[in-house]
């Protein structure tokens, strides 16, 4: 995953995955392709916090990297993933890529309680309060 944040209010972690879509290449862009690489990203980022949190020999040196509240968390877990899209028609296929990507990662994802799962374009991530920017050059 690219960044994720703790959300001390919530006692929520979340894990973000950022993926610009139009610059996928045409195998990148096939849809089992960009499942397959989304529920990876995902799978190694919950297996390296299960690393840490069982504190192995590699899960105490990726510690070392990442803050103290996240060391021992024990709140809520959340995967957002975000897709820059340029294709307005794409956008409809959203949904079905979202549903599928749930329907993946559910067994994995249920060994860590995560009960939030989605996806999203980047301009629906924008209107709900996400800080990201756009830089208009790349759209």
């Amino acid at each position: 995953m690219d960044f994720g944040w703790s959300q001390t209010d919530t006692n929520t972690l979340w894990l973000i995955e950022l993926k610009e879509y139009a610059n996928l290449t045409y195998k990148e862009q096939l849809q089992d392709y960009l499942l397959d690489n989304l529920v990876n990203k995902a799978t190694d980022s919950l297996l390296m916090l299960a690393a840490m949190w069982a504190k192995t020999n590699q899960g105490l040196k990726l510690a070392e990297c990442l803050p103290p509240v996240i060391h021992q968390f024990s709140g809520r877990l959340k995967l957002f993933f975000i897709l820059k899209i340029d294709r307005i028609a794409f956008k409809s296929q959203i949904g079905v890529l979202k549903d599928e990507l749930k329907n993946r990662l559910r067994g994995r994802v249920a060994f860590f309680d995560v009960r939030h799962v989605t996806l999203v374009d980047h301009l629906t991530a924008i209107k709900c309060g996400l800080p990201l920017v756009i830089n208009e050059t790349s759209i």
